[in-house]
C-alpha cells in the first residue's frame, strides 16, 4: 500500500515534466517558423531589388515576379552605372556618377557621425553626472523638441541655410546636428547605467580635469554606446534625401539618394529600372558594411545598456 501511494506522484511528476517539455519545444517550432516567415518578408524586397539588377528591364515587367533571371543573371546593368560598357542611346548616363555620389553621402554621414558621437557623449556626460542650475528642467526641454514633428523645421532651416551661404555644403548635415536630443538622451542613459559615481569622483581627486575624465575615463567605458549611436547617426545621415534634395543641388555635390531620385526623371517615359535596382544596391552596400562590421559592438551595446540598467 505504501508503495503504490509513493510511485504514484513520481508518476504523476515525470507525465507533468514530459508534457511541459513536449510544449516548450512546440512553442519554440512555432516561435522558429513565425520569425523565419518574418525575415522573409524583411528579405524579400531586398532580394527582389538585387535580383532585378541582375536582369533584363523587359524581364521586371512582366505579369508575374520573377525570382531568378530567366537568362541567366547578368551585370550589364552595373558595367552601364560604373562606365565601364559604354552606353547606347542612354545619354543621360554620361553625366552620372554612381561612385561620386555613394562617396558623397559617405563622407557627408561619416563627418557627421564624429561630430556627433563626440559632442553627444559630452553632453550626456554633463547631464549624467554634472550638477547645475535648472539641469532637470533643461533636460526636460530637450526631450520635449523630440515630439515636434521634423517637417515643422524644414522651411525656417531652409531659410537659415541661404542666409548663411551654405547651400550646396554639407555644414548644414554637420553643424545644427552636432547635438541631437536623441543623442543627449541616449548618451544619458548609458553614462547613467554604466559609469558609477565613484570612478568619477575618484578620477577628480586625483586632479583629473573634466575634459580628461570624459575622453580618458568615460569614452573608453562607453564605447559600446558610442558604436549605437553611431550606427543610427550614419544610417540616418546616409538616408537623407528631404533636406538633401533642397540643399544639395549642384550635381557634383549630390548624395546616391537625391542622385537617384534624379535618375528615374532623367528618363520618365520609359524608366531603366534595372539601372536604378543596380544603383539602389550599391547605395545600399556601405550600410549593410557598416552593419557586419559593427554587429558585435552593437549588440554589446544595446545589452550592456539593458542589463545594468
Amino acid at each position: 500500500m505504501a508503495t503504490t501511494i509513493s510511485v504514484q506522484p513520481k508518476t504523476k511528476q515525470l507525465v507533468t515534466r514530459k508534457s511541459w517539455n513536449i510544449r516548450r519545444r512546440l512553442g519554440y517550432i512555432l516561435l522558429y517558423i513565425f520569425l523565419i516567415l518574418l525575415s522573409v518578408g524583411f528579405f524579400f524586397p531586398f532580394y527582389q531589388m538585387a535580383i532585378g539588377s541582375l536582369m533584363p528591364k523587359e524581364e521586371l515587367f512582366k505579369l508575374y515576379p520573377q525570382l531568378w533571371p530567366p537568362g541567366g543573371p547578368t551585370l550589364r546593368a552595373y558595367l552601364l552605372l560604373l562606365h565601364i560598357e559604354p552606353p547606347t542611346n542612354m545619354a543621360y548616363l554620361a553625366n552620372f556618377h554612381i561612385l561620386r555620389y555613394v562617396g558623397n553621402s559617405l563622407l557627408m554621414a561619416t563627418v557627421a557621425v564624429l561630430i556627433q558621437v563626440f559632442f553627444n557623449t559630452m553632453a550626456g556626460y554633463v547631464f549624467a553626472k554634472r550638477s547645475f542650475p535648472f539641469k532637470n528642467q533643461l533636460f526636460s526641454m530637450i526631450l520635449v523638441t523630440l515630439l515636434l514633428p521634423t517637417a515643422i523645421n524644414f522651411v525656417p532651416f531652409f531659410i537659415l541655410i541661404g542666409r548663411l551661404g551654405w547651400m550646396n555644403t554639407y555644414l548644414p548635415f554637420w553643424i545644427p546636428g552636432a547635438a541631437t536630443a536623441f543623442g543627449i538622451f541616449l548618451m544619458r542613459q548609458f553614462i547613467v547605467a554604466t559609469i558609477p559615481d565613484e570612478i568619477i569622483d575618484s578620477a577628480t581627486i586625483d586632479g583629473a580635469s573634466q575634459f580628461q575624465i570624459l575622453t580618458r575615463l568615460v569614452m573608453p567605458i562607453m564605447t559600446g554606446g558610442m558604436v549605437v549611436l553611431a550606427i543610427l547617426s550614419f544610417v540616418g545621415v546616409y538616408n537623407e534625401f528631404v533636406m538633401s534634395s533642397l540643399i544639395l543641388t549642384n550635381p557634383d555635390t549630390r548624395t546616391v539618394q537625391v542622385a537617384l531620385a534624379n535618375f528615374l526623371k532623367s528618363n520618365i517615359r520609359a524608366p531603366n529600372y534595372d539601372l536604378l535596382f543596380a544603383g539602389s544596391v550599391m547605395a545600399t552596400i556601405p550600410l549593410l558594411v557598416v552593419f557586419f562590421v559593427f554587429q558585435r559592438q552593437i549588440m554589446e551595446g544595446v545589452m550592456s545598456g539593458a542589463i545594468k540598467g
